[in-house]
């Protein structure tokens, strides 16, 4: 959403000596290198020591971390610095720069459809459709269509996570039936006080959007709340969107040990379809979905025997309107989508 300039210097000349170092032009002679003429053994010039100051790289801008499953598997993940300074309205943008994935997207905000309209690839997995090679989870909560066991991308926002993290490769032990997968990880008080925080942003293409965060512990309560709204004209034609959400959590300090927490999800979206930038633009091409997630989990973080138990369930619906319902040359229709997870 942002205008770039690069400006490339190349230097030339007209001089024929001036692209070859050491030569001389002679008049009504041709091109000779100087050394050639010159009297003696030619020595090449000894080396010149360079001294070049340390370099100390101390923190990465790209990742917050990266580390070795127990059981051999990898992960990458981002936290809330990168999440910010990347300025990611979702999450294919808040993945963009992690090293073996890759993204698919129309629009400047929102994804439309579950496919290459908006989504993320590890290492090249991801794209089978319907269905996935790989999942996406919200605080150990799969997150994904039922109907089509795909996610999609505009039902799981970052405005509330802390940290998300990117398994690279099946991970059986822990999240079985996929190749890869994304862990997002909510926010969370864990120390006494408060914390409000918020943003605003106003770009091109009518593009806008605000993000309000607050959260508090008082002695084992804690709690977390947020509301966010974004919305675009697009850089296209009928390549506008909206995405907006609320979170609620509150949780309880059991004992040392144990955490029992709630947490309350809902997201508001929809996306056009632009279409091929060498085609007519699309009339109808609307994608909206709507979701509301409860999710209720008990942790116990005692070093090496450290886990958690959840009980989860999410209504969804997706409201798709096409030009061509059934491939081209078909009538205009919508394709209505509804379904219940629970685990």
């Amino acid at each position: 959403m942002r205008t770039i300039l690069t400006i490339a210097l190349t230097f030339a000349s007209t001089s024929p000596a001036a692209l070859i170092p050491g030569a001389a032009l002679i008049p009504g002679a041709a091109l000779i290198p100087v050394a050639a003429i010159t009297p003696g053994i030619a020595h090449a010039a000894e080396p010149v020591p360079v001294s070049i100051d340390t370099v100390r790289v101390i923190d990465s801008p790209i990742i917050s971390g990266e580390d070795i499953t127990p059981y051999g598997g990898t992960w990458t993940a981002v936290g809330r610095r990168q999440i910010e300074d990347l300025n990611a309205q979702d999450l294919p943008s808040a993945l963009r720069m992690l090293p073996g994935v890759t993204i698919s997207r129309y629009n400047l905000l929102g994804s439309y459809g579950g496919g290459e309209g908006g989504s993320v690839y590890i290492r090249g997995q991801g794209s089978g459709r319907p269905g996935s090679e790989i999942k996406v989870y919200v605080d150990g909560v799969p997150r994904e269509v039922a109907v089509w066991s795909h996610p999609v991308m505009d039902v799981i926002p970052t405005d509330y996570a802390s940290s998300i993290r990117v398994y690279k490769g099946p991970q059986p032990y822990t999240y079985p039936g996929t190749f890869g997968a994304i862990d997002l990880t909510t926010l969370k008080r864990s120390r006494a006080g408060y914390e409000t925080s918020g943003s605003l942003t106003l770009s091109e293409y009518g593009t806008a959007g605000g993000v309000i965060r607050h959260g508090g512990k008082i002695q084992a309560f804690d709690y977390y709340l947020g509301a966010s709204h974004k919305e675009s004209d697009g850089h296209r034609p009928h390549a506008d969107g909206r995405i907006q959400s609320q979170y609620l959590r509150v949780g309880l300090d059991a004992t040392g040990d144990l955490h029992l927490g709630y947490v309350l999800q809902h997201t508001d979206n929809w996306s056009r379809d632009p279409g091929p930038i060498d085609e007519p633009t699309p009339e109808r091409d609307r994608f909206a979905t709507e979701t509301l997630t409860h999710n209720i989990r008990l942790d116990h973080d005692a070093g090496r025997f450290d886990g958690y138990a959840a009980l989860y369930y999410e209504e969804g619906r997706i409201r798709w309107a096409v030009d061509n319902l059934n491939g081209p040359g078909t009538p205009a229709g919508n394709s209505n989508t509804d379904w219940t997870n629970y685990g």
